[in-house]
């Protein structure tokens, strides 16, 4: 029976399959699950394969996807909820018990870089501003959105 060539193909054998599912970083302990009669050997000629190589990216990348998805899903907490800590740092209720003045000085510049970015000119607040009240207006100053606006972006 014909071997194929799985760097020409791009088509892996199922030990290869085998090799990368069971590879978490270490290349011989992998080819050992895999079953490899000789793992350390093994390890470095499937490492040289580029078919491998961008098998085990793949895998990486999907991984990596995954978790960041799972992560989304556990933060509970929106764009106002970080602005809102940021002022508390930046001016603490007390200064006996509050950050140290590096920290705060970190949290303004921050703050005032987001400001900056969001908006830039006057002319773009007074876009934003058109058509709506004074208690919009004054919403909008304090939580960075208007009400009814989804804040969870």
């Amino acid at each position: 029976m014909p071997t194929r060539d799985s760097t020409s193909s791009g088509i892996l054998t199922k030990k290869m399959l085998d090799f990368v599912a069971a590879w978490q970083g270490n290349a011989v302990a992998a080819a050992g699950v895999a079953g490899y009669s000789d793992p350390k050997a093994s390890a470095y000629k499937l490492m040289n394969n580029p078919t491998i190589i961008a098998a085990i990216k793949k895998k990486q990348d999907a991984l990596s996807e995954e978790s960041g998805k799972r992560l989304g899903k556990e933060l509970a907490f929106c764009k106002t909820d970080i602005l809102n800590r940021m002022w508390e740092i930046a001016n603490p209720a007390s200064a006996e018990k509050g950050p140290s003045f590096e920290t705060q000085l970190k949290a303004a510049q921050a703050l005032s870089e987001i400001f900056d970015h969001h908006i830039s000119r006057t002319a773009e607040l007074t876009r934003l501003l058109e058509g709506k009240t004074e208690a919009e207006a004054e919403f909008f100053a304090i939580h960075g959105y208007f009400p009814g606006e989804n804040n969870n972006e």
